[in-house]
C-alpha cells in the first residue's frame, strides 16, 4: 500500500505531498497483480493510508476507467 502511495504521489517536502487515487490504483494494481478487488474498496483503503501519511489526495478515479481518465459519453 505504501509504495503505491510512493509510487503516485508529488509534491514538494516543504508543502507536502498531493496522491491521485486513480494513479495510486494504478499503482498498487500493478505492484501486487490484485485485479479482483473492487476499485472503490481498494480507492478507500488508498485514501486512508494516504491521509495517515499525512498526503492530501485528490478523488479522480472514475469506476470503469483504468487511468482515471473519463471514458467518452455516446
Amino acid at each position: 500500500m505504501l509504495a503505491a502511495l510512493e509510487a503516485s504521489s508529488e509534491g514538494d517536502p516543504k508543502i507536502g505531498r498531493v496522491v491521485s487515487t486513480s494513479k495510486a490504483l494504478e499503482a498498487f494494481r500493478h505492484l501486487t497483480g490484485d485485479r479482483t478487488t473492487p476499485d472503490e474498496e481498494l480507492v478507500a483503503l488508498l485514501a486512508d493510508a494516504a491521509v495517515a501519511s499525512s498526503c492530501s489526495v485528490i478523488f479522480d478515479h472514475r469506476e470503469g476507467d483504468l487511468n482515471g481518465r473519463a471514458t467518452k459519453a455516446d
